[in-house]
């Protein structure tokens, strides 16, 4: 978590178990406490690792886009884009299944509000033999020995940034202040600096490839079959408070429901 806002890291709890509900792989993340080389008592998430260094190659999302964008920003990232990443040379013989893949995580960063997709929060994994058991259920394969990884890094979602004391404000602006949102990925290269909010972004990739939209529609209807699951599990985290400054407060848990919900609401219209 960051340092103004200790309670970041419920942010990657709430999202691993909103994943299990839309059917999008999260690795498994827990809440953890640690003591500091001052000894003071910290929080955050421990989340397992979904690949074992050595046993198999993994490839960050950076190191295609350097391959395909030769001056390619990897501070900013900022031509981090879509259709480049549809068209790499990986996913020429498995084009429906990159799609549904990058379907299933944008829809759900949509949902949760995830603006941190960059280019080193996916990557690949390669050279995966038939006795790896590292976490399987977690990948999405794309040939025998290949896979995508799972929805990892999902801390920047949920308005974490936002203080209680600006709840009411957002509130009374929420479309408008949803709408601000924004993946951290254009659509395709000639959008790169181009505002796009997460409803203009999903309903273009929806128009565009119909497997896409498919893909949407289901989850749209997984979280309003479960929605009722994923508020008790948030509800209840807001009911712990052993944790201090750490705390998810039963103010901020209501916050993050009303947002997701508007998303929802606001996704189901784009992509419709």
């Amino acid at each position: 978590s960051k340092d103004w806002a200790p309670w970041q890291f419920w942010m990657e709890i709430i999202a691993c178990e909103t994943g299990k509900y839309l059917d999008v792989p999260v690795p498994p993340t827990y809440p953890a406490k640690v003591f500091d080389a001052e000894r003071q008592l910290k929080y955050g998430a421990l989340i397992e690792w979904f690949y074992q260094a050595g046993e198999v190659e993994y490839q960050d999302g950076e190191r295609f886009m350097v391959q395909e964008i030769p001056d390619f920003d990897c501070k900013a990232g900022e031509q981090h884009n879509l259709d480049t990443i549809l068209h790499l040379p990986i996913f020429k013989s498995a084009f429906d299944d990159a799609l549904k893949y990058w379907a299933k995580v944008l829809m759900f960063d949509s949902i949760i509000g995830n603006t941190d997709r960059h280019q080193m929060n996916w990557g690949v994994i390669r050279n995966i033999s038939e006795q790896y058991d590292c976490n399987r259920q977690l990948l999405t394969f794309i040939g025998d020995t290949i896979a995508l990884s799972p929805a990892f890094d999902n801390g920047s979602s949920m308005d974490y940034q936002i203080q209680e004391d600006k709840f009411s404000n957002k509130l009374n602006v929420l479309q408008g202040y949803l709408e601000k949102g924004e993946h951290h990925m254009a659509f395709d290269l000639p959008s790169v600096g181009k505002k796009c909010n997460f409803f203009t972004f999903m309903s273009k990739f929806t128009y565009t490839f119909d497997i896409a939209k498919h893909e949407c529609i289901c989850m749209v209807q997984s979280f309003e079959k479960h929605s009722n699951q994923i508020e008790s599990f948030i509800r209840e985290i807001s009911l712990l408070d052993s944790c201090g400054e750490y705390n998810f407060t039963p103010a901020r848990a209501e916050f993050v429901i009303t947002c997701m919900h508007k998303r929802v609401e606001l996704l189901k219209e784009a992509i419709s």
